[in-house]
């Protein structure tokens, strides 16, 4: 058996960020597309704190996450990156989706400058602490590596 190295751990990392990209292309694609009704998907992450919402009536994120599967015109790569996405446990699935989409970026502009996403307001809009958002983050991707490149299982490790 051969051992893991850091290279392939890191390639494996930038084949999980493109899958996670290519799933948020897909859900910020037209309102229409999604299955959206004028609500914003990112609104709908935090609005739903974590928590993966009952299937009875209306339920915000898996109504959209199950409408992406009805999308026919993408291409394969991106079916499979919602497929491998669709994996992973909802919280997982969340926050490797809030960190692509809108970690450190701009949320507003104020007077005394720019008011961006941090992890501590990402968290508090989750309802959960920074450490167990970071974690979510850590283990999702984690999981992705692992779905993506299996040979690299004992070398992916906290970190990485």
């Amino acid at each position: 058996m051969s051992k893991t190295t850091k290279s392939q751990v890191r390639d494996a990392r930038i084949r999980a960020e493109l899958s996670v990209d290519r799933v948020v292309t897909m859900i910020l694609s037209s309102d229409r597309d999604a299955g959206w009704g004028g609500n914003h998907p990112l609104g709908r992450f935090f609005d739903l704190k974590g928590h993966q919402p009952a299937r009875s009536g209306y339920s915000g994120i898996s109504r959209v996450w199950e409408q992406t599967a009805t999308l026919n015109d993408w291409p394969d790569r991106y079916q499979v990156a919602r497929d491998l996405l669709g994996k992973l446990t909802m919280d997982h699935r969340q926050a490797v989706l809030i960190d692509r989409l809108c970690r450190g970026k701009t949320l507003s502009t104020k007077q005394d400058g720019p008011v961006r996403y941090s992890d501590d307001l990402i968290a508090s809009r989750l309802g959960v602490t920074q450490e167990a958002f970071r974690q979510r983050i850590s283990r999702g991707y984690r999981r992705l590596i692992l779905l993506l490149a299996p040979e690299l299982k004992g070398g992916v490790t906290r970190g990485d």
